[in-house]
């Protein structure tokens, strides 16, 4: 007991560290959401530029010989197409649930220092560390959901890109 001093405040480096660490876990989330929402809007980007491009003329498709052969690519090319709006309805549909970031609309507007006795700042730490702790978690789950998303988004693309390029298979298959 003879270490211990009246009026000595507690040592608050582990909670602040943790803190700060927590502080580290939620911007590697943000950046994630970052690169995540780079990367569905370079997909949308894909599907609208090719849609515009009007890869789908099937009325081009007139002119090929034999009759077989040109059922043959329109029904591959409407599967691509179809495959493609598939896509772009997966990464244009809303989250299964809202999730709310604790942090978005609310602040810690008291500072720790400013607080009197170590019981407040106590509680002040605590509070920080519960909302970084719900943020952290409501990031990770809006990450979770947008790379299922966009995984679903990338598939559907694939296989819209093999149709078509069956469809051209066909073509050079039956016509060389």
């Amino acid at each position: 007991m003879g270490s211990r001093t009246k009026g000595r405040q507690p040592d608050f480096g582990v909670g602040a560290e943790a803190l700060a660490h927590m502080v580290r876990q939620r911007d590697a989330e943000s950046e994630a959401a970052r690169l995540l929402a780079a990367r569905s809007n370079s997909i949308l980007t894909l599907i609208v530029a090719v849609l515009g491009y009007g890869v789908w003329n099937l009325n081009a498709l007139e002119s090929v010989r034999p009759a077989a052969l040109q059922v043959a690519m329109r029904a591959f090319l409407a599967l691509s197409l179809i495959l493609m709006l598939a896509a772009l309805g997966v990464l244009l549909s809303p989250a299964r649930t809202e999730i709310r970031d604790p942090l978005a609309d609310s602040r810690l507007d008291v500072d720790a220092d400013s607080l009197p006795g170590h019981m407040n700042r106590a509680k002040y730490m605590e509070l920080a560390r519960r909302r970084m702790k719900r943020s952290i978690i409501a990031l990770g789950q809006q990450n979770a959901w947008g790379y299922v998303k966009t995984g679903r988004a990338q598939t559907l693309l694939l296989s819209a890109a093999l149709c078509a390029g069956a469809g051209v298979v066909c073509y050079f298959w039956f016509t060389l």
